[in-house]
């Protein structure tokens, strides 16, 4: 729809410019870039974390979604591994 509103020139030059395969040429735009995918796949982690630990032991405290919120991606990966076999929240936040 947005790409119909475009003048036949702007629709040419976006055709001409591959955009799966486009390459972004400026440090600014790859450095943004690549921060915007970080985020991204940071805040899928942390959707899919909070998924996941719903299904297994229902609604989740405020607290427990706050703290997702600010792990890190090292962080989910280690409370998602330990949701596999925890028998309760608490041993899912337990890692002693």
């Amino acid at each position: 729809m947005l790409f119909a509103a475009l003048s036949q020139a702007a629709r040419q030059a976006l055709r001409a410019m591959n955009l799966p395969k486009y390459e972004y040429r400026t440090e600014f735009a790859k450095r943004y870039y690549g921060q915007g995918l970080t985020e991204g796949e940071a805040k899928g982690r942390t959707e899919l974390v909070l998924r996941q630990l719903t299904v297994r032991f229902g609604a989740l405290p405020e607290s427990v979604r706050a703290r997702l919120q600010v792990a890190s991606s090292q962080e989910l990966d280690g409370i998602g591994e330990r949701l596999l076999t925890a028998g309760t929240l608490s041993e899912v936040f337990d890692t002693q």
